[in-house]
């Protein structure tokens, strides 16, 4: 028996699916062709972990918005938060040492 592994998409878009029809969690599964029930939960859960889904959402209060993308995109939007991160750091650095050497230029005045 091979195991099968599935993409982060697919995950994404059973648990969108899950929460935006009035499919129940077996129905889900059984309308993507999911072995049991277990892979939706344990997806919803994975995806409430990663903070996609709030914690304390249920079925019925679900409202998709524009912040819940696919984890592909919360990744890139974080690498350019980081470096976007180290940029401003650097630029922080360079003031502080103009900032430094300019006030050792006035003390020498």
């Amino acid at each position: 028996m091979s195991i099968k592994i599935y993409s982060e998409e697919y995950k994404w878009e059973v648990v969108k699916t899950y929460y935006t029809t009035d499919l129940g969690v077996r129905k889900t599964a059984q309308h993507f062709g999911l072995p049991t029930k277990n892979y939706v939960t344990r997806w919803i859960m994975e995806c409430k972990n990663k903070g996609l889904i709030p914690q304390n959402v249920t079925k019925t209060s679900f409202v998709p918005t524009e912040k819940l993308e696919p984890i592909e995109n919360k990744s890139a939007v974080l690498k350019q938060l980081e470096r976007e991160n180290l940029r401003l750091r650097a630029e922080l650095d360079l003031l502080k040492k103009v900032n430094f050497l300019r006030r050792g230029n006035a003390l020498q005045k």
